[in-house]
């Protein structure tokens, strides 16, 4: 499986965006204006949200999941990806955009990803997209994208 590799390259695609590295608008001190440095600052290979340590800022967090894994062929797989906008609600609103910043950011990542072969065999299709509270000072956005036509990827 090739989940390590597909993490990377999401997040080299995330920091080679300039309006998703823009409307993040890291406050992290390790940040420095390169966008490379947003990676485990504000954009993690994971799930896990990470240690805020007071930082009211914006984080992306991603998982990759393998299903359906043929056990006479393994090399072919539906790939899930799942992306998490997170950000506090101190910075919830963008200056000049009509758009929250959570939603702003996912926007850019669906037009980044969708019909997008680069995540196993086939496209990827946002299957879901939802908004939740993860407490009194985090609200985020979660993409669920899927892989599909596994006849495109093999022509």
């Amino acid at each position: 499986m090739e989940i390590g590799k597909y993490k990377h390259q999401l997040m080299l695609e995330l920091v080679g965006n300039t309006k998703i590295v823009k409307a993040i608008d890291s406050q992290n001190k390790g940040y420095k204006g390169d966008p490379f440095n947003l990676i485990k600052l504000n954009i993690f290979p994971s799930l896990q949200i990470p240690k805020l340590q007071g930082v009211k800022d914006t984080y992306i967090l991603m998982a990759c999941d393998v299903q359906n894994i043929n056990a006479k062929n393994p090399t072919f797989h539906d790939i899930r990806l799942t992306i998490r906008v997170l950000a506090h609600q101190d910075r919830l609103i963008m200056k000049g955009e009509r758009d929250t910043r959570i939603d702003y950011i996912a926007d850019e990542i669906v037009r980044m990803l969708e019909e997008s072969q680069n995540y196993g065999f086939g496209r990827l299709k946002l299957v879901q997209n939802r908004e939740m509270i993860l407490n009194e000072s985090y609200t985020f956005r979660e993409l669920f994208f899927k892989t599909y036509d596994v006849a495109t990827k093999l022509c």
